[in-house]
């Protein structure tokens, strides 16, 4: 006999099976509806998160400024949607960031500015200083302060 433990794994086992051949036959669909889906569904963040791990790094490549979107404020998935930002190819990401978040930079806020710049650290340290040279130059107080705090980081 099974303890309800053993029982409840059981259960998890089958139904993380039947999770990934949903997410394999999602594959299946046609790539512009897939991207679209995933977008869409954001509303459900772990489940988007979740598929996203399952996303081939082309077009992950495609849904870079959606990922930065979501990798511009605090919440309970922002590690792992950094994680998945931060499992493209450097080289690729190094040349592309920037261009995918000038968007959300032309009216950023100090919050944003400060997760960019965060992620930014993980992934090459001229791209973080160019960030934050740009965050110095701002209008706004708050993201100089954001600025400055990276520039200091980067001295040490």
């Amino acid at each position: 006999m099974k303890t309800q433990g053993e029982q409840l794994w059981i259960q998890l086992e089958q139904v993380h099976q039947q999770f990934k051949q949903l997410v394999g036959e999602l594959k299946s669909c046609d790539r512009t509806t897939r991207l679209n889906l995933i977008k869409q569904g954001y509303k459900n963040r772990a489940l988007t998160v979740d598929v996203l791990e399952y996303i081939v790094p082309d077009e992950l490549k495609e849904l870079l400024p959606f990922l930065l979107s979501h990798a511009r404020s605090v919440h309970p998935y922002l590690g792992r949607v950094r994680q998945i930002i931060l499992s493209l190819p450097k080289k690729w990401l190094v040349e592309h960031i920037d261009g995918a978040a000038e968007p959300l930079l032309q009216n950023g806020d100090d919050e944003e500015y400060r997760r960019l710049l965060e992620l930014y650290t993980q992934i090459d340290l001229e791209l973080t200083k160019r960030l934050a040279l740009r965050a110095l130059a701002s209008s706004d107080p708050n993201v100089r302060e954001v600025g400055q705090d990276f520039i200091e980081k980067l001295g040490s």
